[in-house]
């Protein structure tokens, strides 16, 4: 599946991104990368692949941060079952 970020303003000078997947539990110690991998299409792309690995229980976490100013989104992603596509809805602060 496809995920991608908008920068604001849409002037702004670096509008480079970088990709975070964590737990939404943080006392989840697996290795979250087993189950979902978040690959830009290029070095600070605001565009990139989210890959579902394996069945999870919880939710997993992405978060784009600007490297400009270091402002964040977050995205949950849930397991529902044998995966045919990942919905994703964004939470911006």
């Amino acid at each position: 599946q496809r995920i991608a970020g908008t920068v604001y303003p849409s002037n702004a000078s670096n509008k480079k991104v970088d990709w975070l997947v964590s737990w939404g539990d943080p006392s989840n110690t697996s290795n979250v990368s087993n189950y979902i991998t978040v690959t830009p299409d290029s070095d600070g792309s605001t565009s990139a692949t989210v890959t579902c690995k394996a069945a999870f229980s919880g939710n997993i976490v992405i978060t784009a941060t600007t490297r400009q100013n270091g402002y964040k989104a977050d995205c949950i992603v849930s397991f529902v079952g044998v995966p045919a596509n990942i919905e994703i809805v964004g939470r911006y602060y």
